[in-house]
């Protein structure tokens, strides 16, 4: 599975690897709804490992994501946190 920023990239990341959700790390709704996605994909199948890489250097601080955070911050620390430790039900790990 692959979240991907652009929809082209999100399509051929799909075809490659045989299927991909939609995940705009700047905008923790859009991490919790994958999250949940991916619970339901895996319907209960353990996850062995998982590798949280994703990652934004963006030297103007000033640039703000949807829900108000600075967006290196969101993106390398508070969309991690959440896919890895969700919202209660959404929990991956």
């Amino acid at each position: 599975m692959s979240g991907r920023y652009s929809p082209a990239a999100g399509r051929a990341a799909a075809q490659e690897c045989g299927g991909s959700l939609p995940l705009d790390l700047t905008e923790l709704e859009s991490v919790r709804a994958f999250a949940a996605a991916v619970r339901q994909e895996l319907a209960g199948t353990p996850i062995d490992a998982l590798i949280l890489n994703a990652g934004v250097v963006f030297p103007d601080a000033a640039r703000r994501t949807t829900d108000g955070y600075e967006t290196t911050f969101a993106v390398n620390h508070l969309a991690h946190y959440r896919v890895r430790s969700g919202n209660g039900a959404n929990t991956l790990a």
